[in-house]
């Protein structure tokens, strides 16, 4: 009986971990996905933003409207809406991520991420909007 016990615990072991490595990160697990190589992990708040209220270990920070939108990579549009023609500077944005990897974005509540993972999405990478830093409770914010 002992030893199906230990059988039974086993497989469950292997089949969490087969389903939590493959599965799509969100906020609440984001942590158990950090420095995977695979990955482009981005935040896409301003630097005051990130200063006044951290940053999750391991992204990046390219500002979404410091770099992307003042640089004239992006136009927004008043309905907030995201079309095709709001891509100003394809090669620009290109240099910014890597077509290679699956891009992790964060923002403050949303926003940016949904449009920017309409862009991204159009130009044919693939993203995970994980939507706003303000959901997460994990254990991984610093204050560059």
């Amino acid at each position: 009986m002992r030893r199906i016990f230990s059988v039974f615990v086993l497989f469950m072991v292997f089949t969490i971990t087969a389903c939590t490595e493959g599965a799509v990160p969100t906020l609440d697990t984001i942590d158990h996905h950090l420095h995977r190589d695979d990955v482009q992990y981005v935040e896409l708040r301003e630097w005051v933003e990130v200063a006044e209220h951290g940053m999750i270990d391991g992204f990046e920070v390219i500002p979404f409207y410091g770099v992307i939108v003042d640089s004239g990579y992006l136009m927004i549009p008043r309905d907030g809406r995201f079309h095709p023609s709001n891509i100003v500077n394809e090669s620009a944005i290109r240099n910014l991520f890597d077509a290679d990897k699956t891009i992790y974005l964060i923002c403050r509540t949303g926003n940016r991420t949904t449009f920017m993972t309409e862009v991204l999405t159009h130009l044919g990478y693939d993203v995970v909007n994980l939507g706003g830093i303000v959901d997460y409770h994990g254990d991984n914010l610093i204050f560059p």
